[in-house]
């Protein structure tokens, strides 16, 4: 999927900056929707498509950071980054943990941040550039819409859970290492996102269950879906 005009969510309380950069990302090819209310960002993106979310966690810094966690509770696809002047290590490292794609310290200059939105959406294209549906036993993924089907059961996925699939499903009967699904869908390794990984393959394999598929755990090294 090529992104013609990206789609841009802004979050912030403050009026003046909200406006500038919206002005400053329009005359950039961006179309920018501004909002000042979380609430009202929140129930944007259930709604609407957009392709980035922007979030400055400058004026209300706990209200952004339940924002990101709010939006990830339904959507962990779209990229969100978060705005912010405070760069110690536990500030950074809160923010990622609430959810955020990128921490970008603020004051941001325009072409970094320009270059910064540019590489997120070369992500957004490479994700899509791949065949939209795979067809795997009795179970049918679309990567698009993040949606499974088996038998006539259908479930709504979120983007990590239809990554590992895909991942699985294209090498299916061979082992693929847990390194490679951490990097490629957490761009980290840590026992923290591993333990992460362990709960997304759970849910995976109940809503295998019914099905002649079956997610294998090779200890320390992966994982492998077996199956006709």
């Amino acid at each position: 999927m090529v992104v013609d005009t990206p789609r841009l969510l802004l979050l912030s309380q403050d009026v003046n900056y909200s406006a500038l950069l919206a002005e400053t990302l329009s005359a950039r090819q961006f179309r920018v929707d501004s909002v000042s209310v979380s609430d009202i960002a929140v129930e944007r993106l259930r709604k609407q498509h957009y392709d980035i979310c922007i979030i400055d966690a400058n004026n209300a810094r706990a209200v952004a950071l339940q924002t990101v966690r709010d939006i990830r509770d339904y959507n962990n696809a779209i990229p969100i980054l978060l705005l912010s002047l405070r760069n110690e290590r536990d500030d950074i490292v809160e923010g990622y943990r609430a959810g955020c794609s990128e921490y970008v310290l603020s004051p941001c200059p325009v072409d970094v941040m320009i270059c910064k939105l540019q590489s997120w959406l070369r992500t957004l294209d490479v994700t899509h550039d791949n065949d939209a549906t795979l067809t795997f036993g009795q179970c049918l993924l679309d990567t698009n819409t993040c949606t499974l089907t088996c038998d006539d059961k259908s479930y709504n996925l979120s983007y990590r859970q239809a990554g590992i699939l895909q991942l699985l499903a294209t090498n299916r009967g061979r082992l693929v290492d847990k390194r490679t699904i951490l990097r490629r869908l957490w761009h980290d390794d840590s026992v923290f996102a591993a333990r992460s990984l362990n709960v997304y393959i759970s849910g995976l394999r109940r809503l295998l269950a019914d099905s002649n598929l079956k997610i294998v755990s090779i200890r320390n090294k992966g994982y492998r879906l077996d199956g006709c």
